[in-house]
């Protein structure tokens, strides 16, 4: 005989880690832990080299999932949607567009620049 399924809910057993890790082209971690009552919080980080960074800190509870994102990656701009709020330390769309076209303009003058003198004499 089968028996039925029980509504028998039973936290989890709280838990920690902390990792973290570097090398000539960055850094990344991660950290997490669980209480008696089954929340988690926890948060990850990456930093390039080149300067690129992003925090993520989270929660998910009897209220869901939430997240909150720091970052200066271009193309990212600050947000909140669905529980997750996002704050952007770089440039907003357009001008961000502006900016890549102004450094790719200057890239090509310069190699341009370089090819000239190589077929001046």
């Amino acid at each position: 005989m089968l028996k039925a399924p029980t509504d028998d809910h039973r936290p989890g057993t709280p838990y920690r880690f902390v990792y973290g890790s570097s090398s000539k082209d960055g850094t990344h971690g991660r950290e997490e832990m669980s209480d008696e009552d089954g929340t988690v919080r926890g948060s990850y980080r990456i930093s390039l080299a080149d300067g690129r960074m992003r925090v993520v800190k989270y929660i998910a509870d009897k209220n869901g999932f939430r997240a909150g994102i720091a970052t200066n990656e271009q193309g990212t701009e600050s947000a909140s949607s669905s529980g997750v709020v996002i704050h952007s330390e770089a440039l907003p769309g357009a001008d961000a567009a502006r900016a890549a076209e102004k450094s790719r303009l200057a890239s090509m003058a310069a190699s341009n620049r370089k090819q000239s003198v190589f077929f001046e004499n």
